[in-house]
């Protein structure tokens, strides 16, 4: 009996394990970058912004986005002697600075913005990798 309690347990974390969306972006360079990512909040029936998550060099940073399924924007860059970027697509909102959320940030009129790219996501882990 106690086995069979423990499987089910098993089954049932396993399939809210499942239901989760969890995005890992990769950086696949040899120098740290700051990343933001921008998501479709249906709540507020809008684009939200956030930033900054810093990826050490040939790292991964792992976002919980919980049940999330849909287009997710991705930016990055590097600070050197020539900044690197990455991002083509579409302008969102950010804080050049400091940490950010971001409301309507794909529609504001706002001081500072960056140019991210998209991709799909599905629960489970997501990876997103940004080479040089």
């Amino acid at each position: 009996m106690k086995k069979i309690s423990l499987l089910v347990v098993l089954v049932f974390a396993s399939l809210f394990a499942c239901s989760q969306t969890t995005l890992r972006l990769i950086n696949n360079t040899s120098k740290e970058m700051y990343s933001a990512y921008a998501i479709w909040d249906d709540s507020y029936n809008c684009w939200v912004s956030r930033g900054w998550y810093k990826i050490i060099a040939y790292g991964s940073y792992y976002l919980d986005l919980g049940d999330y399924e849909g287009v997710v924007y991705t930016h990055s860059h590097q600070y050197g002697n020539k900044d690197k970027k990455w991002g083509t697509e579409k302008y969102f909102c950010i804080n050049p600075t400091d940490a950010f959320e971001i409301f309507y940030a794909g529609k504001l009129n706002c001081e500072t913005t960056a140019n991210f790219s998209s991709f799909r996501v599905t629960n489970g882990v997501n990876k997103y990798t940004f080479y040089n």
